[in-house]
């Protein structure tokens, strides 16, 4: 076989294959053609914007249900921290209630006034003219221990260590209520603004709750249980 034989065998097989992907390339094109013809154009654009609307409620519901669950987690962890802080200023006013500083303060001014009496120079006067036997004109005592100046040292000496103890245990007490108070008062402040948002923050809740409410009467195929 020569070689243009070859050649004319090539041309006419490629022909007959072009021909036959030109031919089924064109039955697919009527095919096609028919299918489009077949619809309304009016109906093709309802339906995409009903697929668009569908679209968009989907998107609106995923962030309604996002911010109801940041709201509500929002919600739970403030009513947390309002409840601790209402604890621990309930805590506080047991601790200043068993504070003693009216009684101590009571025990010190009884202490001073003792021991103004035992070292002042009217009183050191009077003593010294006190006899054993004889009745005090001021108590009708007719036992005068301290009567002596060096039996009274000892029971000076030991007033002042009580006064000084006293003093000590009322600064003490006084440094924890002024503590305990200012606390106490921050925690008050705390307590309005936690009501305060958690108030605001159950609001937009219940705003949200209705838009999805609203959103559920268009799609009543959504999943029921998908807001919780």
């Amino acid at each position: 076989k020569s070689a243009l034989d070859s050649l004319k065998e090539t041309i006419s097989k490629k022909t007959t294959e072009l021909s036959e992907a030109a031919k089924s390339s064109e039955e697919k094109y009527y095919e096609e053609n028919k299918k489009i013809e077949g619809l309304d154009p009016e109906k093709l654009q309802s339906e995409k914007n009903t697929a668009d609307q569908e679209l968009g409620d989907l998107k609106e519901a995923l962030r309604i249900t996002k911010d109801l669950q940041e709201k509500r987690s929002q919600v739970t962890g403030k009513e947390k921290e309002l409840a601790d802080l209402q604890n621990r200023n309930n805590d506080i006013e047991k601790e200043l209630k068993a504070l003693t500083i009216t009684q101590i303060s009571s025990e010190l001014e009884v202490l001073k006034k003792s021991y103004t009496l035992m070292t002042s120079e009217s009183w050191e006067l009077h003593r010294k003219t006190l006899n054993e036997g004889d009745a005090c004109p001021l108590c009708g005592s007719t036992h005068h221990p301290y009567s002596n100046v060096k039996s009274l040292k000892p029971v000076v000496s030991e007033l002042e260590r009580l006064i000084e103890v006293k003093e000590t245990e009322l600064k003490r007490q006084e440094s924890i209520k002024s503590t305990l108070e200012n606390e106490r008062s921050t925690n008050i402040g705390k307590i309005e603004g936690c009501q305060e948002s958690i108030s605001e923050l159950k609001k937009a809740t219940g705003e949200l709750e209705a838009s999805w409410a609203e959103l559920k009467k268009e799609h009543t195929d959504w999943e029921p249980d998908l807001d919780k």
